[in-house]
């Protein structure tokens, strides 16, 4: 799959002008006694005055595809925000869905898995949050999932994530970007029967019509629902819930995922947030899942993984690596 086009004419321009300018050279020049090419000194000087000239065109053209792909990426964040405003906080997604967790910036990663499973509108995709942050090429990621949801609105599902778009710069395309993180969907329910969110779950969530009374763009504070979905993890050591080590938001165990699905009518949790040795994790009876679709995240040695849910509500989890192509790890029946 290609890059973005603003992103790779804008490149591809600045490499062609970068190899004109240094592959062309003046003709018919004397040769020295030693066979090497002298040089007269006016035309030393006028080679240096044309040297010059195409390093400032180059910069100039720079300057203006740079313009061009932010205003494109302007148009498209504008565009994104309000098709994800037009969606509900609670997604209801029906099977037959493939499902990815965070994904970090590995653009690379991210066009190996989509080349291999199918794009839209042959495949459909929910995606769990974390697109950007700390990977090479978070633009590049979050500029293609923004572009796949515009295209294919009711084929590609975005979830909201707790990060924000790299470090505050008061630029306006952190801005634009961040207003389309602070309107997206919460939750999603796939099937009827599979609750998925960027963290997890939260005692406060009792019934679905609390998703209708959110108000949108919000910010994360530090209590409250909103917070729970996007940064609680499961803890297998504890019942119900106790303080996070994040110092944000809490843990929940196994009781509380028990009371959580008989509460709200599901049978299963499926979560991103944690990075795990083989790309997913499974808790408490496969009641709650981990999918983290970031193969070898910073230092890690990992695998990626993600979830395909078919028409029946058969979980079939694949794990990959960098090398690998995505292989059957587990399947979960509901």
């Amino acid at each position: 799959m290609p890059a973005p086009p603003a992103i790779s004419e804008a490149s591809r321009l600045l490499q062609t002008q970068a190899m004109t300018m240094h592959t062309q050279a003046p003709t018919q020049a004397p040769m020295t006694q030693q066979g090497v090419t002298a040089i007269p000194v006016n035309a030393k000087q006028a080679l240096k005055v044309e040297r010059k000239r195409r390093i400032e065109q180059v910069n100039a053209d720079g300057k203006i595809d740079a313009l061009k792909d932010m205003q494109e990426l302007h148009a498209l964040c504008l565009r994104a925000r309000e098709r994800c405003m037009s969606e509900r906080a609670l997604l209801r997604v029906g099977a037959n869905i493939f499902i990815l967790g965070d994904i970090h910036g590995q653009f690379q990663d991210l066009k190996k898995v989509l080349s291999i499973l199918g794009l839209p509108p042959k495949r459909r995709y929910l995606f769990l949050g974390d697109y950007v942050d700390r990977g090479l090429n978070s633009l590049e990621t979050i500029t293609l999932l923004l572009a796949m949801k515009l295209r294919y609105p009711r084929r590609v599902y975005l979830l909201r994530m707790p990060n924000r778009f790299g470090k505050e710069d008061g630029s306006r395309i952190w801005t634009d970007f961040q207003h389309v993180f602070n309107v997206m969907p919460v939750s999603a329910i796939v099937g009827t029967r599979i609750f998925c969110a960027h963290g997890g779950i939260s005692q406060e969530l009792v019934d679905w019509k609390q998703f209708d009374r959110m108000v949108r763009p919000t910010d994360v504070t530090d209590v409250s629902l909103l917070t729970d979905l996007l940064w609680s993890d499961p803890c297998p050591t504890i019942e119900y819930y106790a303080e996070s080590p994040r110092n944000v938001s809490q843990v929940f165990g196994s009781k509380a995922v028990d009371e959580f699905c008989m509460r709200m009518g599901i049978d299963m949790i499926v979560r991103g947030h944690q990075a795990s040795k083989d790309g997913y994790e499974t808790f408490f009876n496969n009641r709650c899942v981990t999918i983290f679709s970031a193969p070898h995240y910073t230092d890690m040695k990992n695998r990626g993984a993600l979830m395909y849910v078919s028409t029946k509500l058969q979980c079939s989890i694949y794990c990959y690596s960098k090398a690998e192509s995505p292989q059957l790890c587990q399947t979960i029946k509901l």
